[in-house]
């Protein structure tokens, strides 16, 4: 039984790792039924679970961004369902590209008068 502020919540039951409210946990959304994605918040301390694409706000869009695993491997996916658990937005720790080498042309030399 929950005590305090969260007693309204009523009684704690143990959840299998296999669901959670009612839902399958996932590593990607290749364990999910097809129309479903593996969803969850970022941060790799809380169980990731299918649910249906057409549920997910904002929209799974095609544009991609690239994300920090939960086992430290950049990987890139749509920016709006990764589709994995992942540690955070952005490349991991010595993934990030190398910085371009920018190019100066040198100053013309004027013309003689």
């Amino acid at each position: 039984q929950h005590t305090g502020p969260c007693e309204s919540l009523g009684e704690l039951v143990d959840v299998s790792e296999d669901t959670v409210e009612g839902s399958r946990v996932c590593t990607s959304s290749d364990d999910c039924p097809r129309g479903w994605v593996c969803a969850g918040v970022e941060g790799c301390a809380t169980f990731w679970t299918c649910v249906p694409r057409r549920r997910m706000r904002p929209r799974c869009g095609r544009r991609t961004a690239r994300f920090c695993s939960c086992e430290g491997e950049t990987f890139e996916a749509s920016e709006t369902c990764p589709g994995r658990p992942m540690a955070h937005r952005g490349y991991c720790s010595g993934d990030e590209p190398a910085p371009e080498a920018v190019v100066v042309a040198p100053e013309p030399t004027p013309a003689p008068r």
